[in-house]
């Protein structure tokens, strides 16, 4: 077809075709429409193409399920999936482990999402049987004969699954040679093809697969098969970053893989939906219920709550950690003036359906403010907002090694010492799309610039500092605020006459657990980690969980050794931790406190951490405020949770907040 508009996930044109059915007589007998989409898939020099073009997979893994209504999932459901997708940079799903509802693929050839749709085959228990199993031959080639036959005029879907984590046999053979000579159009994909050594050292069958497609691989493991193993397949995880409960740090690692190693194109997060089922509480709330909450005996406990959403599809704060890393835009600052790089990390499509918008903040205040139309910038090309010929090309007599700059209309500010001085800059709709409204947020990005200069500090007023020996034992007092320590600790803070803890500042060596730290069980109608003899545990899982409580680091004991006024005014309280799994050695802890003029009262714990305590699940303090202190503001890094391994998505500012906007309520309740 001459000219033919091309389908793919950033512009997925469909054409409509009718087809019409007579008889001999030339009587109008039956008459049928589908929509298409004409796309190209293929792989060649480690590189998978999208109508010749290599495209990043930014995918996720997803199964069939609603809170009410089961695998029954209503289209409005399926409707939101999609468009969540969408508006979080998501590009690809895998329809793990078995065909999903045909309105899905619908949706996705209407929105735009590549799919791999996989067969209805996994068979954990007999591995290695029944894909080598002759009685089994006509059942594996039956299911990738249905859903093809099914599927089969779907522009989204880009490669078959042979299935999932079901060995590798002569049955899955069959299943590829129907659907090799069926539907030469599209790419094979199966994890298991790899029948034997390690995915990284040798080659998974290219009889089977068309991808390598390991499973939650070590960073480390990709970059040695980038490097060192010269297949002519593409690698793109069909699994990789666990997104049970709080989790999915280190994917900014994975997203500089993708992007610096050749032959690496991404992959799909496990998963996508917390597969909670509503149910009612005796207290009349409810909640989302997992194995063991119906009478289920035997279970999985809550293995099914490990997506990135919840059952309701509102995201986890690690959704915003992978919509940032996807984004289709970029910024790069270039100096302290204001110039900056735009990268269009699309690979069809210009960004000029988008407007620049940009905030110059001091310590998270907006003092000034623009709104930039954007250029047409080439698919995977640099640009810049204001060189550009009538054409809609960027001139090429202002090329700067091969990328175009720009520079916003910024004025460094003045600051007094300490302040930050910040540029965010955002990306938004111009025009109202299929899956957001006019002015939805795409992309973003934040550096901090240098101020013009530093303004002189004004000289604060000198408050009357103190500290006095009471029975209890030690006041420090500086202006209006008074704390009392005695060998126990810091165990008041008072402002006036109002009391800022509601008990002893403790020092802290142990935290919740996260599902990923290790696998909690439901005993006894209560949660805690199943300890079991040594022999099990250790059969059951391998995670930190049970290294913290084979170390007995959740039975800490903190003892006093030494509580002392010294001449110079600053308080000194020594003290040691033991735990039970450490006989030969303590955590040693120096507390020292004393009042400051500015009416503060400095605080300094040092920690002394031997070998033998080496990867703590934490190191620091607990202060345990009043309920009626929850008015929370602080600069910083957010909005959402974050972690030195979950962070690139945030940014510097000033946010006002609650104590109960900031918890989490992950289904299994865990650290957050």
């Amino acid at each position: 077809i001459p000219d033919v508009k091309r389908w793919n996930a950033e512009t997925p044109y469909l054409y409509t075709l009718c087809v019409e059915l007579f008889d001999q007589k030339g009587n109008l007998q039956d008459t049928v429409s589908l929509r298409i989409g004409f796309r190209r898939y293929e792989v060649r020099k480690r590189e998978f193409l999208v109508n010749g073009k290599r495209v990043q997979i930014n995918g996720v893994n997803r199964h069939e399920h609603h809170p009410e209504f089961g695998k029954a999932v209503p289209y409005e459901t399926l409707r939101l999936d999609i468009i969540t997708m969408k508006q979080f940079n998501i590009n690809a799903i895998r329809t793990s482990h078995y065909p999903a509802a045909p309105e899905l693929y619908d949706l996705c050839d209407e929105f735009g999402l590549y799919v791999i749709d996989e067969a209805n085959v996994e068979h954990h228990a007999f591995y290695n049987d029944f894909c080598c199993n002759p009685q089994w031959t006509a059942v594996f080639a039956d299911r990738a004969a249905r859903m093809f036959e099914r599927d089969k005029n779907h522009a989204c879907i880009y490669a078959w699954s042979l299935g999932n984590e079901s060995g590798a046999g002569p049955n899955h053979g069959a299943m590829a040679g129907f659907l090799r000579f069926r539907d030469p159009s599209r790419l094979l994909h199966y994890e298991g093809a790899l029948c034997r050594g390690h995915w990284w050292e040798s080659l998974p069958s290219p009889l089977l697969t068309d991808f390598i497609s390991p499973m939650y691989p070590a960073i480390e493991y990709i970059e040695r098969w980038s490097q060192l193993n010269q297949d002519e397949r593409p690698l793109i995880m069909c699994e990789y970053s666990h997104a049970m409960g709080n989790s999915n740090g280190s994917l900014a690692d994975y997203f500089d893989a993708f992007e610096k190693l050749p032959g690496v194109q991404g992959g799909f997060i496990w998963e996508w939906l917390d597969h909670g089922i509503t149910k009612t509480g005796s207290d009349g709330k409810k909640y989302w219920g997992y194995g063991g909450d119906f009478g289920d005996v035997p279970n999985d406990a809550n293995f099914c709550t490990d997506g990135i959403v919840w059952p309701d599809r509102k995201p986890h704060p690690a959704l915003w950690e992978f919509k940032y890393l996807a984004r289709p835009v970029k910024v790069r600052k270039l100096d302290e003036q204001g110039n900056i790089e735009v990268i269009n990390c699309r690979h069809f499509t210009s960004l000029d359906d988008l407007e620049l918008n940009w905030f110059l903040c001091i310590d998270g205040e907006v003092i000034s403010s623009g709104v930039e139309n954007m250029p047409w910038i080439p698919p995977r090309q640099r640009g810049q907002l204001s060189a550009v010929t009538s054409t809609g090309f960027a001139d090429p007599d202002e090329l700067d090694n091969g990328c175009w700059r720009t520079k916003l209309p910024i004025v460094p500010p003045a600051v007094f010492p300490g302040q930050k001085c910040t540029v965010k800059v955002n990306f938004t709709l111009k025009n109202a799309s299929l899956w957001a409204e006019k002015g939805f947020e795409v992309a973003w990005d934040c550096f901090e610039i240098k101020p013009a200069f530093f303004l002189p500090v004004p000289q604060a007023e000198k408050l009357s500092c103190s500290t006095l020996s009471t029975p209890e034992g030690i006041q420090l007092n500086a202006g209006k605020l008074t704390a009392y320590v005695n060998a126990g600790g810091l165990y008041s803070l008072m402002y006036e006459d109002v009391e800022l803890l509601q008990q002893a500042v403790s020092c802290n060596i142990w935290r919740a657990a996260t599902d990923n730290d290790g696998i909690l069980l439901k005993t006894d109608m209560d949660f805690r980690p199943y300890r079991g003899d040594k022999k099990e545990r250790e059969g059951r899982k391998k995670g930190m969980l049970w290294k913290w409580l084979d170390k007995g680091l959740d039975e800490a004991e903190i003892i006093t050794e030494k509580f002392q006024l010294l001449e110079n005014g600053i308080l000194e309280l020594h003290s040691s931790i033991r735990v039970p799994g450490i006989d030969q050695a303590e955590l040693k802890i120096l507390q020292s406190f004393r009042p400051v003029s500015d009416g503060s009262i400095e605080a300094v714990f040092e920690y002394h951490v031997p070998a033998e305590f080496a990867y703590l699940p934490r190191l620091g303090i607990t202060l345990t405020l009043p309920e009626k202190l929850n008015q929370i503001e602080y600069f910083g890094l957010g909005p959402w949770e974050n972690y030195c391994d979950r962070k690139v998505c945030c940014y510097p500012d000033k946010f006002h907040t609650t104590a109960e906007e900031m918890f989490v309520p992950y289904i299994m309740p865990q650290e957050n």
